[in-house]
């Protein structure tokens, strides 16, 4: 009578014939993934001559980048994106890559493209630091991080007003006042095929976005319409939307005063991080759409914003 522990002879024999055979893991990566990851990613410029070490290099991922009219620098799309990107370039003496210099870049610390389901929270920009020994920081750890290296009381004021009530405005404008086709352009990298897919995807940007910052929690009512939007429909939004524009007009019209002729703010002859910042949120409004309430208000009325806004680019320009 046959075991249980025993192996049939039939089963055996074929054994016999071929034998087991271990194989060698699968490669993650094949050539094809390492071009579509090198396509996402832009390199760069260091103006220090010595090569850093592995571990001594990042990589910062962003939503999208587009490509500045004036200085043709790749540029991160949104404006906490592109504030980390100009931050890092100050700290680090780096300068911005064009289109054009990205391959004759130190390929030593770069901006990727990443979905939002690349951070544990679903919120860019992260920070990856060093290589084999990797440090991930996520949006709220890295602000948290800039906004420390502010220590001019004067200087976190304006950097606090901008992060709500410009801050506020822009996301406003970019879920309720934008096309579907430019939100995406802006927080996807790729549409997808399916429309469905996309509808999906795209609703799920949105609801992130509302998240960072605590958005969601300043304006509810906002955050209800869109994430509930087949339930739930506010008559309040448009006012809403309409409110937080009248009090960004202000805010914009202040800090234009308080610009004056000068290069820089508050006297200062290099970009200090108080200019990133409100650097970032011109150039990103730039960037929307023709027709936007908000683009059409700061081309037609922030002029003395958009030429520090120019000066500040050419100042990390390579």
């Amino acid at each position: 009578m046959l075991s249980v522990f025993q192996v049939p002879k039939p089963v055996k024999a074929i054994f016999d014939k071929f034998p087991l055979e271990t194989y060698p893991p699968v490669q993650k990566c094949d050539d094809a993934t390492a071009y579509k990851q090198e396509e996402r990613t832009f390199y760069l410029a260091s103006t220090r001559g010595s090569q850093q070490l592995p571990n001594e290099t990042f990589k910062l991922g962003v939503y999208n980048v587009f490509e500045e009219p004036n200085s043709k620098c790749i540029l991160a799309s949104d404006p906490w994106c592109l504030f980390t990107q100009l931050a890092l370039c100050k700290k680090n003496d780096l300068k911005l890559c064009s289109k054009d210099s990205v391959k004759n870049a130190s390929r030593q610390h770069s901006i990727c493209i990443l979905s939002q389901s690349a951070a544990l929270n679903s919120r860019l920009p992260i920070l990856v630091e060093g290589s084999s020994k990797r440090n991930v920081r996520s949006t709220e750890s890295i602000n948290e991080i800039l906004n420390s290296r502010v220590s001019d009381p004067e200087r976190i004021m304006y950097m606090c007003l901008l992060d709500t009530t410009v801050y506020d405005c822009w996301v406003s404008q970019v879920l309720l006042r934008t096309s579907n086709v430019r939100f995406l352009e802006i927080y996807y990298d790729k549409p997808h095929q399916s429309k469905a897919l996309e509808k999906f995807e795209m609703i799920n940007c949105k609801v992130s976005l509302m998240k960072r910052n605590n958005f969601y929690l300043r304006h509810s009512e906002i955050f209800k319409n869109i994430k509930s939007a087949t339930f739930y429909n506010s008559r309040n939004v448009d006012n809403l939307v309409n409110s937080l524009f009248t009090s960004c007009e202000k805010v914009l019209s202040q800090f234009q005063e308080l610009l004056g002729s000068d290069a820089f703010f508050l006297k200062g002859i290099v970009p200090t991080y108080l200019d990133i910042k409100i650097a970032s949120y011109i150039v990103c409004i730039l960037n929307l759409e023709d027709g936007n309430p908000l683009h059409e208000h700061v081309l037609q009325n922030c002029g003395s914003l958009i030429r520090h806004a120019e000066e500040v680019i050419k100042y990390f320009a390579s």
